[in-house]
């Protein structure tokens, strides 16, 4: 296994009547123990103006964790699905957790 989840996409956008949710979603050819709730919590940080997209591009360059924001908490995130070389893995609805 390599120590490297390389993100290949990701993209934000407001939902709901008042955006007040956020989708996020994110592809990349593996993931890191807390990867996907670091980027969220930097991606807040820049959505409430607190920080600047060139500081989070200075951040994904940097490759160092200690320069990005705090770790989003869990609750809110569900994993929708996972996409191998073979194809794809359904997260069975029935069994979705929200």
């Amino acid at each position: 296994l390599s120590a490297v989840g390389i993100t290949t996409s990701a993209r934000a956008q407001p939902m709901g009547p008042d955006a007040q949710m956020i989708e996020c979603r994110f592809q990349a050819n593996a993931f890191l123990h807390h990867m996907v709730r670091n980027m969220v919590g930097s991606l807040l940080e820049v959505g409430k103006g607190q920080r600047s997209v060139q500081w989070l591009s200075d951040v994904l360059a940097s490759r160092d964790r200690t320069k990005a924001a705090k770790t989003a908490p869990a609750h809110g995130l569900c994993l929708e699905w996972v996409e191998y070389d073979g194809g794809l893995l359904c997260v069975p609805e029935s069994k979705s957790v929200v």
